[in-house]
This record gives C-alpha cells, structure tokens and sequence, in this order.
C-alpha cells in the first residue's frame, strides 16, 4: 500500500516494503510479515508525516540546527555527533506533541487494548 502522506498513524496490516519511507524499514517489513502470513502481534506505525508535521508545528528545527552547529565544530570526530545526537533527542522529548497527532497514538492505543481484552474473554 502507497499511503497518503498526511496519515499520523497505520496499522501494520496495511503495510508493505514500499512504506519504507513513511514509517520505517522495522514498520514496512511488519507489514511484509503479515502479509506472508506470519504471526505478527497487531500494531500501528507512527509516520514519518508525524515527525515532520511535530517539529515544523512546534518550530522545532531551527533549535536542532543550533545544537548540531554548536556542537560539532569537526565533523571527524563521532562524539561530538553523540552529544548532539542526545541534546536533539532531550529536546524533543521536552516538546509537547501536537493535540492530534496524541489523540491518534491514544486512540490506536485503545483500539489494540480493546481487541486484546476481547481475545482474553
């Protein structure tokens, strides 16, 4: 499946290999999975749609470049990209999500806890 760019999240079952690019090599080759038939518990793949609408929404990249020019001053030398690497990462994770791209994790969320309560009864 060829997904629209604008979707937050989708199910593994609707995946293929060519979704590489909207969630994922790991998410893409889950969906392969289930399509060969194995057993694949069931899930859902933020996209990369997500990601990108998240930093442009809480004009986030401009701090990232900051980071990365701050920090390596040589790009030979692979600590400085794991300081900025980590500094990146705090400051994402410090960044409140946007409203809907939250209620689509949530609700997926309770789609799977919904369908695992059903299979235990």
């Amino acid at each position: 499946m060829s997904a629209p760019r604008k979707d937050l999240v989708l199910w593994f079952d609707d995946l293929r290999n060519i979704d590489v690019s909207i969630v994922g090599g790991k998410n893409a080759s889950l969906g392969e999975m289930i399509h060969a038939g194995l057993p694949v518990p069931n899930g859902f793949a933020v996209t990369a749609y997500s990601y990108e609408k998240f930093i442009e929404e809480k004009q986030i990249s401009q701090k990232i470049y900051a980071i990365i020019k701050e920090v390596i001053t040589d790009p030979n030398e692979p600590k400085q990209y794991e300081v900025a690497s980590k500094r990146i990462r705090a400051l994402i994770e410090k960044t409140p999500m946007p409203k809907d791209i939250e209620e689509s994790i949530k609700s997926e969320n309770r789609s799977i806890s919904r369908a695992t309560r059903t299979r235990r009864n």
